[in-house]
């Protein structure tokens, strides 16, 4: 059992230290803030992992499962707090939201009243299930909200998959909240333990965690393939082709974006595609968002650099 677990464990910190590498690549390339956060939440997995590895190393997988070293302690509070929040972020970004400076002062403030909290009493059950369902709702919360309303940024034949991962992790989560209390309300259920670990590290969460590992990998792989793909010998390459690829354009936003390179008018653009002129300024207002920019002249900067591979 020893063996199957620091297996298991090893195999997660590699998925996830891939996924971090691979989205911080893709933010190095389009500095796009989604892939920023999610770069931060898989480093952060990492460190949430290795705490429960540690944990478990301590106890010797024993039946009873030390919750003063696990979860409720002032670190290991510290990272779930720091897990929620790249959720909350990611949940904005795939919104279309901007994040101001006050939200995050006072999460921070948030997080260290309930770190303070743990520390004070971090022997008792009662406020490690307060402290976790609470922070696991505000988890699901985002994570139902991003799959209900996609902002404009999310492209059209990625919404499914963003939509499904986001509900189907919150669900996950839900359940991992019910399980966690339902571990502490009747411990007697942990009959061996291989079924303590399972209930402590919380099986739903386990679940979610891998899914999204190979989603995360899967999306990566078709980001950067995108990226690298260079014309065919002969043909001329797109205008701002990388930039498109990097910021996740779609068809008509990439037909866009190279007549605004071409130097073409809101007016042209629409007599060139054959579309309105107010479909012209939702799909600029679209590539605006994606790039987080907000007139042509930072576009043009935006793509001259992407394109040059800064």
């Amino acid at each position: 059992m020893e063996v199957a677990i620091f297996l298991y464990n090893i195999l997660l910190i590699l998925l996830f230290a891939l996924n971090a590498q691979a989205f911080g690549l893709l933010w190095s390339k389009g500095r796009r803030k989604l892939d920023f956060w999610l770069m931060v939440m898989f480093l952060v997995f990492i460190v949430d992992d290795m705490l429960y590895y540690l944990a478990e190393f301590v106890d010797k997988l024993s039946a009873s499962y030390s919750s003063v070293f696990a979860p409720s302690t002032f670190l290991a509070v510290g990272v779930n707090m720091a897990i929620i929040f790249s959720y909350y972020m990611i949940s904005h970004n795939l919104r279309g939201l901007e994040v101001g400076y006050t939200p995050c002062i006072w999460w921070f403030v948030f997080s260290m009243c309930m770190a303070a909290a743990a520390g004070a009493g971090q022997e008792n059950p009662v406020l490690a299930v307060a402290q976790n369902t609470l922070l696991i709702a505000i988890g699901v919360g985002q994570m139902l909200l991003a799959g209900a309303r996609l902002g404009p940024a999310v492209p059209e034949n990625e919404r499914k998959g963003w939509r499904r991962l986001c509900w189907g992790c919150g669900v996950m989560m839900g359940l991992s909240a019910a399980e966690y209390a339902l571990w502490y309300v009747f411990p007697q259920l942990s009959l061996s333990s291989l079924l303590n670990v399972i209930s402590q590290r919380r099986l739903f969460l386990e679940l979610m965690s891998i899914v999204m590992a190979f989603a995360g990998l899967a999306y990566t792989g078709r980001r950067q393939a995108l990226l690298a793909a260079a014309p065919a010998e002969g043909a001329k390459a797109a205008p701002g082709q990388r930039f498109a690829a990097a910021y996740d354009l779609t068809g008509r936003e990439r037909e866009v974006l190279e007549l605004v390179i071409e130097g073409r008018s809101n007016q042209q653009i629409s007599e060139t595609l054959c579309i309105s002129l107010g479909t012209v300024k939702v799909h600029l207002h679209n590539i605006f968002q994606k790039a987080d920019v907000t007139k042509r002249s930072q576009l043009l900067e935006e793509v001259q650099r992407v394109e040059s591979g800064e």
